[in-house]
């Protein structure tokens, strides 16, 4: 209204009706011949089109990149099933990369073939941050020798966490030369935890060069990166699991994470008293805790597969919450011991044994059956 513009178009296709945009993206360089000097880019919409849902009318930056530095940018009206757009191009200028809604400004979903060297310069040049994050994702496809270099390059020149994380995710654990050895203990002492707790879930063996630099990771600040690194380490040399347990004794983490995977390791390698470990466990799992570490524990003794009487009264009690972040998973950890006959047999006894209103037979009909 302030404006004195008319955005009835926007409200209608975003507002009053449903879906997103779901763009097909491609270009072909028409500057080789004599009469056209120019990018075109094609954009189909390919969404499912029906009385909720039709043919978006957006306005879409593109931009084309050039191997000289420069680059040349359009903002276009996209509002048909099918549009060419061209960028002119009268010098003839090598392109580096294209990019359509540079920033990813609009919601939708973007189909974009580009091959590998495009896609590496995309994501060792763009100005924006999720467009770099764009390409890194777009280089999954390819082979690990063939974007090696282009990745550790780019590790050593990024400040964004996730794709620092992206990278060390596609590098898969690759220790085969000091450079990706080095890129693993860069990310193992970098100031962001999520690209710290990424290095530990992506090395599937830990070298001598960086055995301290993962051990010293179970004095982090963040409570998840102990949890992984504390389970990666005892899983790697359970030999040293004892070592590793007394190292975490006294840590207990958002939900008792860390000591419920404590536990759970004791028991696991029979290190000691196991015993008051798995009734721990146990105590963890009933209404004396929030959700978060009942939850927990459940999962850790389903890994263990263990159950007893007091624990399928709590999974019992949990499966009746209305809180279904707890609900669910008690649900789910009854019908995974539910599976064996000599579990099944205990939970239908203890179940038959109870007394139950309608409600709650409702939730919990399907084990006397």
């Amino acid at each position: 209204d302030g404006m004195g513009l008319n955005y009835d178009w926007f409200f209608e296709e975003w507002l009053y009706k449903g879906g997103e945009p779901v763009y097909d993206v491609s270009y072909q360089d028409a500057t080789t011949g004599d009469a056209m000097e120019s990018t075109d880019i094609t954009v189909f919409q390919t969404q499912a089109v029906d009385e909720q849902t039709g043919i978006f009318k957006m306005p879409i930056v593109f931009s084309v990149y050039y191997k000289n530095g420069t680059n040349d940018t359009k903002k276009e009206w996209i509002e048909k099933q099918s549009t060419i757009v061209h960028i002119p191009n009268p010098s003839h200028k090598k392109i580096d990369y294209v990019l359509f809604d540079s920033g990813s400004i609009i919601l939708k979903t973007l189909n974009f073939k580009k091959g590998l060297e495009e896609l590496k310069s995309q994501a060792m040049k763009a100005p924006l941050m999720i467009d770099r994050y764009d390409a890194v994702l777009g280089l999954k496809t390819f082979p690990l020798n063939d974007k090696k270099e282009t990745l550790i390059e780019l590790f050593k020149k990024e400040s964004f966490h996730a794709i620092k994380s992206e990278i060390l995710s596609q590098l898969n654990g690759d220790l085969s030369n000091d450079a990706t050895i080095n890129l693993f203990g860069m990310a193992l002492k970098d100031k962001d935890n999520n690209v710290r707790i990424a290095a530990v879930n992506n090395l599937f063996d830990i070298p001598n060069e960086l055995k301290t630099s993962v051990e010293s990771l179970l004095k982090d600040s963040s409570y998840n990166i102990v949890e992984n690194t504390l389970d990666k380490l005892t899983t790697l040399y359970p030999d040293k699991a004892k070592d590793y347990l007394d190292a975490t004794k006294d840590v207990y983490g958002l939900g008792n994470s860390i000591k419920i995977k404590w536990l759970e390791i004791n028991c696991h390698y029979n290190i000691k008293s196991v015993g008051d470990s798995y009734k721990q466990l146990i105590d963890y799992t009933s209404n004396a805790y929030e959700f978060r570490t009942r939850v927990n524990a459940f999962n850790a003794l389903q890994r263990l597969d263990y159950i007893n009487d007091e624990f399928i009264k709590n999974l019992f009690n949990a499966s009746l919450y209305t809180n279904t972040r707890l609900a669910n998973p008690a649900i789910g950890v009854l019908d995974y011991f539910y599976k064996t006959l000599e579990n099944k047999s205990k939970i239908q006894k203890l179940y038959k044994g109870g007394t139950w209103e309608i409600w709650q037979k409702a939730i919990l009909e399907k084990y006397p059956k």
